[in-house]
């Protein structure tokens, strides 16, 4: 009997021993297709390889996500570059330790959209955006950058009571829709449902007009600091996520697995999508997750030359890439679900 007893004993202790706790990152972002490697993270187990639970805060703009990550009530913010994160990163409050979604021509991203009205009196070109009202959510929001480039590109400069700033993003699409303002710019998945709706056009993409590094994941030099292990797993995740993004949607040439990997993003994104008009929502990721760093330059550049960011900020100051640069080799994927 003793003998009997004893195997069973150690057998149970083993199965009793208790789980490590879970290390909770709590990560400020935008509900749009640019933030799909996060939600691959979470879908495919990445974050759960990594010991975290991550738990997502829905911020109304981007400007809003660096203010949540720059007052502690984030861990990690992911979300496009405006003059408010460069501010605050100029102030030494936030660093950027990867990169998020890029414009890049031929590819879905940001979209130029004119409201059903100003479509048939004639707004049928990024190009005329800017003689018509322009809906934003603030100064600085990368909204006003991509008018501001049009502007650029045509020896012009951007007429300010032309746009119109509306604080968030579901206001901005609210005010297209009832033609209170002429023209926005907005992601693609929400671009083409309001097409697909009849309720604005489509007239042109930011990434033919203003390539380069859109998007950027960041943190404050305090968790930097204070929990590098914590933040080196998220990026271990992220960059598996990234991995399986670009091999199954940007090279990847099975269907079905394509679409069976934009049906999980989809159940994040707001507004979702219908099933037929994922593939239009693809937008262009690093396999790495690298930000492009000339583009951000240059973003930067314009930022200040409105008088929107200290001309005495320095983008190489901002940059936090050590733990995305780590020599320890992530583990290749070739994208297939489980």
């Amino acid at each position: 009997m003793p003998y009997v007893l004893v195997p069973l004993l150690l057998s149970f202790k083993l199965l009793a021993a208790p789980v490590p706790n879970k290390d909770t990152i709590h990560l400020s972002l935008l509900p749009f297709f640019s933030s799909a490697a996060v939600f691959i993270a979470k879908e495919k187990g990445c974050f759960r390889e990594e010991n975290l639970d991550v738990e997502f805060i829905h911020a109304g703009a981007a400007q809003n996500v660096a203010l949540s990550v720059a007052s502690g009530e984030a861990d990690i913010g992911v979300t496009a570059l405006t003059a408010g994160f460069y501010n605050l990163a100029g102030k030494g409050e936030l660093k950027i330790i990867a990169g998020q979604y890029q414009e890049k021509k031929g590819w879905p991203g940001s979209t130029f959209l004119a409201c059903n009205t100003a479509y048939e009196k004639g707004l049928t070109s990024p190009e005329m955006t800017i003689h018509h009202s322009m809906g934003i959510t603030q100064t600085g929001s990368t909204f006003h950058r991509w008018f501001g480039a049009m502007a650029d590109r045509q020896g012009e400069t951007l007429d300010n009571n032309l746009l119109i700033r509306l604080q968030t993003v579901p206001a901005m699409i609210a005010a297209l829709n009832s033609c209170q303002v002429d023209s926005i710019t907005m992601m693609s998945q929400v671009a083409y449902k309001l097409s697909s709706e009849n309720k604005a056009h489509i007239i042109g993409r930011v990434s033919d007009y203003s390539p380069g590094q859109m998007g950027i994941v960041f943190a404050s030099p305090r968790s930097i600091k204070n929990q590098p292990d914590k933040i080196q797993r998220f990026l271990n995740a992220y960059k598996k996520a990234s991995q399986i993004y670009f091999d199954t949607l940007i090279t990847g040439d099975n269907n079905n697995e394509k679409q069976a990997l934009l049906s999980r993003i989809n159940q994040y994104l707001t507004p979702k999508l219908p099933e037929n008009l994922l593939p239009e929502a693809v937008v262009y990721l690093d396999r790495s997750a690298r930000p492009d760093i000339p583009s951000m330059q240059e973003n930067l550049n314009w930022y200040q030359q409105q008088g929107l960011v200290n001309k005495k900020y320095n983008l190489d100051e901002m940059l936090a890439l050590e733990l995305l640069n780590n020599p320890d080799k992530i583990p290749v994927t070739n994208g297939k679900l489980p």
